[in-house]
């Protein structure tokens, strides 16, 4: 059997080919979907459930940009011309010209669903304008960027810097991006978002840690806000009550453990008040449905 690259590798790869382009682009180069998902896992060192896996991968980008960036990669580009938004353009990581599957190498590329029912088929990369659940001021504008991603980081043997022209959703707005995928009309089964929005809570709570140390609480309080609305929203109130799913446990986990960088008073007083109120949700909703509302433990 040929050698293989695996999706997170491929996506390594494809950044690092692209990076000596990053200064030339208009718009960042956004990751999404579910290797964002699975990047925040392997940061932290998070064993990946094997139905979290991702196949092909998702990126946020303009149009102009994506014709730039598939240059480099010398693959075979169809632009989403009769199709709106969010869909822009899809790529297939096969030569442009002989049409073989993409490799570096000699580690090829492929779609490893396929690959595992034994067909040797090239992976795709799908560019959209912005992920379900975003607006475009979300994903478009300084303060959007700021709230919803980071720079991107490779691997250490990649020997190369983090670029504020790559970048990749923050696990809270992964999150975000789940949640709206578990409530609208779904392209993947349910299940598998929900196994995502489960994976997501250890992610979340770590990123958190890591950034408190790294830009401080002021500057990271529009996030932990954005990840307390989240947690409040009606579709997370619902997968608690209906599967089992208590994001609440992220926010309770910073009351139960001291985490330096988080000021007194947050833990005190405005921590407390905002899981008050998204247990009175919770129990209201659990009541609307005659269902228990007892919370369980998943980090």
């Amino acid at each position: 059997m040929p050698s293989i690259l695996y999706p997170l590798d491929q996506l390594n790869q494809l950044n690092r080919e692209v990076y000596v382009k990053l200064n030339d682009i208009e718009r960042p180069l956004i990751v999404v979907g579910g290797q964002a998902v699975s990047y925040w896992l392997h940061y932290y060192f998070i064993s990946e459930p094997e139905q979290v896996r991702s196949v092909d991968i998702d990126y946020v980008a303009k149009l102009s940009d994506i014709r730039q960036l598939n240059q480099v990669w010398n693959t075979q580009l169809q632009e989403a011309d009769n199709h709106p938004p969010p869909s822009l353009a899809v790529v297939l990581l096969e030569n442009n010209i002989s049409h073989e599957i993409k490799q570096i190498e000699g580690a090829l590329f492929i779609d490893i669903d396929k690959y595992a029912k034994n067909e040797i088929k090239p992976n795709l990369v799908d560019f959209i304008d912005r992920p379900k659940g975003f607006l475009s001021e979300d994903i478009n504008t300084e303060k959007g960027l700021a709230l919803h991603t980071v720079c991107f980081r490779f691997p250490p043997d990649y020997h190369l810097d983090p670029h504020r022209n790559l970048r990749i959703l923050t696990p809270i707005a992964c999150l975000k991006s789940r949640l709206a995928n578990h409530e609208k009309p779904p392209i993947k089964p349910l299940q598998l978002e929900r196994i995502r929005i489960r994976a997501l809570m250890r992610p979340i709570v770590y990123y958190i840690q890591n950034q408190l140390n790294e830009i401080g609480f002021r500057r990271l309080k529009a996030q932990i806000d954005l990840l307390s609305a989240l947690i409040a929203s009606p579709e997370s109130i619902r997968l608690s009550v209906e599967h089992d799913i208590h994001l609440l446990e992220i926010l309770e986990f910073f009351i139960d453990n001291k985490i330096e960088g988080l000021p007194e008073k947050f833990i005190a007083q405005e921590l407390p008040r905002k899981i008050k109120y998204i247990e009175n949700k919770i129990q209201k909703f659990a009541k609307r449905l005659a269902i228990p509302s007892d919370l369980g433990h998943s980090i």
